[in-house]
């Protein structure tokens, strides 16, 4: 592995292990009580959606559509039909877990 992929997983881990942080802050201190389920729903499903909706940006979309052939409109269509996929996902998902 070179240097600059372990210097990149390490800065990903970081980002993500700080997300992951902020939010478990929030749910602790928030007056609602919560159940494992309830946890395990937030982190683990909706959780691996917001990743996959920023690698997804990150890795393909910009590089492909903005920074090779320069198609801002064509990634904005790409980029809202992720949001709503990600969306329709979540809802299901929630309304499976009432």
């Amino acid at each position: 592995m070179k240097n600059s992929s372990k210097a990149s997983l390490i800065l990903n881990c970081i980002f993500w292990a700080g997300i992951l942080l902020i939010i478990s802050v929030a749910l602790f201190f928030s007056k609602q009580t919560h159940t494992v389920k309830d946890y395990v729903i937030s982190f683990g499903v909706f959780g691996l959606l917001n990743i996959g909706i920023f690698y997804i940006n990150y890795i393909i979309l910009i590089p492909e559509l903005i920074k090779k052939r320069k198609q801002y409109w064509w990634y904005v269509v790409c980029f809202i039909l992720l949001i709503v996929v990600s969306s329709a996902m979540k809802k299901c998902v929630a309304d499976l877990n009432p």
